[in-house]
């Protein structure tokens, strides 16, 4: 049985501090931004024209309503819940006038469902809220079972930041899913950032090709004889380093402005800085470097032949 009293609501003014929430009405998202302004506004119009539901002395039905009269500090009708299936009367009414893409939906389902699929039914959590199936959930809430364990893991590894940036709509649940997998200073980042959208395609990129690679063969350890051929070929890492030290220093020098702009150009402040002799130093290296490193390969060339 869903329903709440029929008889005239009362009004009330909003109390001094705030009233507590139902357990079964946190399965809902809030109603934030843009669209929690325009319902303000809406309420200055008109009034709370639709009763919130109260249970147990805690709003079962109607938060965004009550917060919205709260800030204008107005009265609101008031009625109490007493049916027996809370958590049904607050789907039913909800699903009526929200709406909710299928990754929210699926968050909701992941929030009523509190036992694992197949679990038993027949034992109760708690006096308000009846256990739940994932299956059950997922069928209340028409989306897939599925769809509602990839909203637990959000649930469960996501950052309190991107939880609350899927019930907002900002981001799918699917690409939430793949930046949960990040710590927690990671997420918060990209939803301060907002660059969830972007951060989701390219880690779910990274991970198709990690698995991409894990199809490929593995290659089998060098031997001892392989790798000293590989030394023999390419050198230690230090000799490539030498090799890759001199082409950074070329390509700084080729880099620079001609000799005499550059002359011209250093700041009267820093000539003294400017050691001649280690320069010529370092010219003649490169030069001597060349001409042994000529005729290296000179004599390679005629032992080809």
């Amino acid at each position: 049985m869903i329903r709440a009293e029929a008889v005239e609501p009362k009004q009330e003014h909003t109390p001094p501090v705030g009233v507590k929430w139902h357990e079964c009405a946190d399965i809902f998202p809030w109603i934030e931004g843009e669209a929690f302004r325009a319902l303000v506004e809406d309420v200055r119009k008109n009034g709370v024209i639709e009763p919130i539901v109260f249970l147990d002395g805690a709003i079962l039905d109607g938060r965004n309503r009550y917060m919205a009269a709260r800030e204008l500090g107005i009265e609101y009708p008031r009625v109490e819940y007493e049916g027996d299936d809370p958590l049904g009367f607050v789907i039913s009414h909800n699903l009526t006038r929200r709406h909710l893409d299928a990754g929210q939906r699926a968050k909701v389902a992941a929030r009523i469902a509190n036992m694992q699929s197949g679990a038993r039914t027949d034992i109760e959590p708690s006096a308000n809220l009846r256990q739940v199936s994932i299956d059950d959930a997922a069928r209340l809430m028409n989306v897939s079972p599925r769809l509602v364990d990839t909203a637990r893991k959000v649930e469960r590894d996501g950052a309190p930041e991107l939880v609350a940036a899927v019930d907002a709509g900002k981001v799918s649940l699917s690409a939430a899913a793949v930046i949960a997998n990040q710590d927690h200073d990671t997420q918060r980042r990209l939803v301060t950032e907002d660059k969830l959208r972007r951060a989701a395609a390219d880690l779910k990129k990274a991970e198709a090709e990690a698995r991409e690679a894990e199809k490929l063969p593995k290659a089998e350890p060098l031997t001892a004889e392989q790798k000293a051929e590989q030394v023999r070929i390419f050198g230690t890492q230090d000799d490539r380093a030498v090799s890759a030290l001199i082409d950074e220093v070329v390509e700084k020098i080729n880099a620079q402005p001609s000799a005499e702009d550059a002359a011209h150009r250093i700041p009267p402040a820093l000539r003294h800085s400017v050691d001649t002799a280690a320069i010529r130093t370092a010219a003649a290296w490169l030069i001597n470097f060349c001409e042994i490193w000529e005729k290296e390969q000179a004599h390679g060339l005629e032992a080809a032949e």
